[in-house]
């Protein structure tokens, strides 16, 4: 993720749901929900990562372990050193 003139930019996301069509092992199986608050002008607030992971079926469901937060927090550091927002273990987001 990254922020560009105050406004949050979310980029590949990954894929939601795809029942019995895509892939749940490994890294492709991570999935998210992303909450975004923005103000009357459009600029980023704070925002909230809810983790999930696909099942065998590509169905979503809370993954308890993060995984997805943590894969957020390492490429947004690594894509975007001092551009992102800072991303904290429990999936809060602030600019």
């Amino acid at each position: 993720m990254e922020l560009y003139k105050g406004r949050l930019i979310a980029y590949s996301l990954g894929n939601f749901m795809g029942y019995r069509a895509l892939s749940s092992k490994g890294i492709v199986g991570y999935s998210l929900v992303l909450e975004a608050e923005v103000d009357f002008q459009g600029k980023f607030v704070k925002g909230k990562i809810i983790p999930l992971q696909l099942d065998s079926a590509s169905i979503p469901e809370f993954d308890p372990e993060r995984k997805t937060i943590h894969l957020m927090k390492k490429l947004t550091k690594e894509d975007f050193p001092g551009k992102g927002p800072k991303i904290a273990d429990d999936g809060t987001i602030l600019p």
